[in-house]
């Protein structure tokens, strides 16, 4: 995640940065409909295991970053993306049923209580990420932005058109810094392979709300009717929503709002923030979702996210102070915490899976 922070950034020129992480979300959503029959196949712990790798390979490629490379790399890891989310989902929705059943609460209610812990490990895995990130070019970026910068391709003005370095005035890092950088991810990322490997218990065969074994046929055709049901045709848009706001944090905000005025080494602390305000409301959703509800939550991010998308397009860069900018990053995540920790919620309905198996 602080890698995709970087990436509109660092590869500005070209838009190779960009175009990376679209290749990987448009293969992210091919791989999608087929997750369910992989996951048959192989199993959710191994599914995870397998994408582990598929992360580690995208990351070794930003050692040479060309699109012969990091293009490639980017398929792979779309691929291994889909089954991933999948996996952990099942993972997650098995395990709070489970224990909703244990201790006599409704299956809604632990869903979304585990949902909140989910996503406050992942969010605050920004975290170290980024501070990691920001303090390695921090070290290795040399000048950086000054009263007489040309500011006005920055903000809401920013079209992609303008490469960072010259926007900001400040310069690229150099290679050995780069390196250190991705050393550094791809040793975590390698980290996690064995310990999934070995220290994940693997999801029982059986569960309650999911039907018997199935031809691979049969899991896609049951995918698609699902997909085609009322109640998950409606969180559609939804969907689209979350995933180009995602976008919008880690490839537009980063560039044209952080890069663009303070320069690249700035990202990862304004992230960091990002990462400790969403861990701290994923947990807090994640409890106060079964006094309220879903509506309530998802009307307050509505509305905060409307406040803050008028006030990045009216925010003049020239006179921004960088406590604005660690300011919209807390109420981007805060937002986006509260739709999706909830989207995931009821995404994760049983209503949804007993609705697949009837048809």
């Amino acid at each position: 995640m602080s890698l995709q922070n970087l990436a509109s950034s660092l590869y500005a020129t070209g838009g190779l940065g960009l175009a990376s992480f679209a290749t990987i979300y448009c293969f992210y959503a091919i791989s999608c409909p087929v997750a369910p029959v992989v996951i048959r196949f192989l199993g959710t712990k191994w599914v995870i295991v397998a994408a582990c790798c598929t992360y580690c390979v995208y990351i070794a490629m930003n050692f040479y970053p060309t699109y012969y490379t990091l293009i490639p790399a980017a398929v792979l890891m779309g691929m291994g993306t889909g089954p991933l989310w999948s996996s952990q989902g099942t993972h997650l929705t098995t395990s709070a049923m489970n224990l909703a059943d244990i201790i006599s609460e409704t299956h809604e209610a632990v869903i979304s209580r585990f949902n909140g812990v989910f996503f406050f490990f992942n969010l605050a895995s920004q975290i170290p990420g980024n501070l990691v990130s920001s303090l390695v070019l921090f070290s290795g970026v040399n000048g950086g932005t000054s009263n007489d910068t040309d500011l006005s391709s920055c903000g809401a003005n920013d079209c992609g058109a303008v490469p960072v370095a010259n926007s900001s005035g400040s310069n690229t890092p150099d290679q050995t810094t780069l390196y250190i950088l991705f050393g550094t991810l791809l040793a975590w990322g390698t980290l996690s392979i064995p310990m999934a490997a070995f220290f994940m218990n693997p999801l029982p065969s059986y569960c309650p709300v999911l039907p018997a074994k199935r031809s691979a046929l049969e899991q896609l055709k049951a995918t698609f009717r699902l997909a085609l049901s009322p109640r998950m045709f409606l969180l559609i848009p939804l969907i689209i929503y979350n995933g180009m706001e995602l976008g919008f944090a880690s490839g537009d905000f980063t560039k044209a709002y952080i890069s663009c005025t303070q320069g690249v080494q700035t990202i990862g602390f304004v992230m960091t923030a990002y990462g400790i305000g969403g861990g701290i409301s994923a947990l807090f959703l994640g409890i106060i979702n079964k006094y309220t509800g879903r509506l309530p939550i998802f009307t307050v991010g509505f509305l905060s996210q409307m406040v803050l998308i008028t006030m990045m397009l009216f925010w003049d860069p020239y006179h921004g102070q960088l406590w604005h900018l660690y300011l919209m990053a807390v109420a981007l995540t805060f937002g986006g915490v509260l739709r999706e920790s909830q989207l995931a919620g009821a995404l994760s309905d049983p209503n949804l899976y007993i609705t697949c198996v009837k048809v």
